[in-house]
């Protein structure tokens, strides 16, 4: 049912809408009278409007795919996202540990058994968020690790967050760890609020259209 929710909220995004409208055969009358719950797509719920549907998925991952499947197809961008969130995931863990001072090697070897774990695997082959959450999680994180020595990666910092909650809401609780590593310098903490503005504004837009408040989501 996930892979169906994000793949269909992402053919919503390609084509330029926010809700879905229900598809019942004609035979079965007008919408109106149909009891909607029996022709309701995984992922989605009803809305007060009686003739759509509303997505309940976050927009991170159906954002990514409607990209890629503009750009390819729908057959391979999906799976292209993917890939590139298990590539970028394995070489952000090493990067990651590089930054925080490990040897090459044994940097390396944390990243071969991320590569190696069936879970995550699993999750780059699917259509699923949680490889690509990980993805921008290791980014902001490696982001706010450079920043101490240039502040401009506190901007990429923020927006790698923003995107990692867009992805993943619950993502959110990664920002004290963030907060650490930036340390308390105002310029840092200014760049990484920028940074994650447009993903910040995106979600409150998106949150008061479908759901009745900037605070409201689908889950």
């Amino acid at each position: 049912s996930d892979s169906s929710g994000y793949l269909n909220s992402a053919r919503l995004f390609a084509a330029g809408k926010l809700q879905a409208e229900v598809r019942a055969p004609a035979e079965f009358g007008p919408v109106e009278k149909l009891n909607r719950l029996h022709f309701l797509p995984l992922g989605f719920w009803p809305t007060a409007n009686e003739a759509t549907f509303t997505p309940t998925y976050p927009t991170g991952l159906p954002l990514h795919f409607a990209l890629a499947s503009t750009l390819i197809d729908w057959i391979t961008g999906p799976r292209l996202v993917g890939l590139f969130a298990a590539l970028g995931a394995v070489a952000l863990c090493y990067a990651v540990g590089r930054e925080m001072g490990l040897e090459a090697r044994l940097a390396a070897a944390g990243a071969v058994a991320l590569a190696a774990c069936p879970v995550f695997l699993f999750t780059s082959f699917q259509p699923m968020s949680d490889t690509l959450a990980g993805t921008w999680c290791l980014a902001a994180v490696w982001a706010a690790l450079r920043a101490r020595r240039r502040v401009g990666w506190s901007a990429a910092c923020g927006a790698a967050f923003a995107v990692a909650v867009l992805v993943r809401p619950t993502n959110l609780f990664l920002l004290p760890a963030l907060l650490v590593l930036l340390g308390l310098d105002w310029r840092r903490l200014a760049l990484a609020t920028l940074g994650g503005l447009p993903g910040v504004a995106w979600l409150i837009f998106y949150n008061h259209a479908l759901y009745g408040g900037a605070f409201q989501s689908g889950y």
